[in-house]
């Protein structure tokens, strides 16, 4: 199993680690443990749905200093970031593996929820 797909399932476990999830054109940007700046984008590929994730540099490093160092980069277009060098891509599809899907909807899923917040409401939910 590729190191991207044990990656993506800390993340998903640990996704109180999770922070500033900002929804972009269809691509969730967030930032892992404070430091790791990450993007996840969920497409359609042969009425399957397929999961591309992205760990992002910024001014060639992999941690964010500051905040609005995320920010700025949290409304680039991730296409030219990877053709940049400035992103490296993961896509389930081409890791092929049922783990790799798995882990990485579980992750988008995890994302999605903190991004809108109803991971908090589930939160409320599940303390009754």
């Amino acid at each position: 199993m590729s190191k991207i797909v044990t990656v993506a399932n800390t993340m998903h476990s640990s996704s109180n680690k999770i922070s500033n999830v900002v929804n972009y054109n269809s691509y969730w940007f967030f930032l892992y443990d404070k430091k790791f700046a990450w993007c996840i984008q969920s497409w359609d590929h042969e009425d399957k749905n397929k999961y591309i994730l992205y760990l992002l540099t910024i001014k060639g490093k992999f941690y964010v200093n500051e905040a609005r160092e995320f920010e700025i980069l949290s409304r680039q277009d991730v296409r030219s970031l990877v053709k940049n060098g400035e992103a490296i891509e993961y896509n389930s599809y081409e890791i092929g593996t049922d783990e790799a899907l798995q882990a990485f909807r579980m992750l988008y899923t995890a994302v999605k929820e903190k991004g809108i917040g109803i991971d908090k409401v589930f939160d409320e939910i599940l303390k009754t």
